[in-house]
């Protein structure tokens, strides 16, 4: 599964060179023991020679109808699906919630046939404004798995904040991009 994730970075048609680095870093430190330690994350970035921790995850629910035509869909179930989908990686000891003091950004990639991108930024919003979500730093939303369409969205009260430079570089490489 983390093979299949992460060959999907190294397709990104954008750096190149700095995706297929990290990349290399995750690759090369994945199986080493301090990588795993107190946690069952996907991945760690470093900026600024500060570990973040990453876990990447999907929307999976189908909200929206699946046919052509006129149809209407109650935006409380999409931004319900979105906060559902962050509670079970940042809540209750989940991989995010024991980042043992490290800072933390969720890749979350939306379905065609789930929750919208407005829907996605109003449960975001909920989910900073609520200490259950306090675990979580940062997190990026795409418009697929395959990460073309990217928004960074960074946490408003996290336990462990971002610091600036990271926050901004961040923004830098996943802030609007269509």
């Amino acid at each position: 599964m983390l093979d299949r994730r992460l060959k999907a970075f190294s397709e990104l048609p954008i750096k190149v060179k700095q995706v297929r680095n990290k990349l290399g870093e995750l690759r090369a430190t994945r199986s080493h023991a301090s990588f795993k330690a107190n946690t069952l994350v996907d991945g760690v970035i470093e900026i600024d020679g500060r570990s973040i921790l990453v876990e990447a995850t999907n929307t999976v629910q189908r909200v929206i109808p699946d046919f052509v035509g006129v149809f209407s869909v109650d935006p409380d179930i999409e931004i319900d699906q979105v906060i559902k989908k962050v509670r079970k990686k940042v809540a209750d000891g989940r991989q995010l919630a024991v980042a043992s003091g490290r800072p933390t950004v969720l890749f979350l990639a939306r379905t065609h046939l789930g929750a919208d991108r407005m829907s996605a930024r109003i449960a975001l919003r909920e989910c900073f404004a609520s200490p259950e979500y306090s675990a979580l730093s940062g997190v990026v939303v795409a418009d697929s798995w395959k990460l073309y369409v990217t928004e960074w969205h960074q946490s408003t009260a996290p336990d462990v904040p971002l610091s600036s430079r990271e926050g901004e570089q961040l923004k830098l490489w996943y802030g609007v991009r269509n």
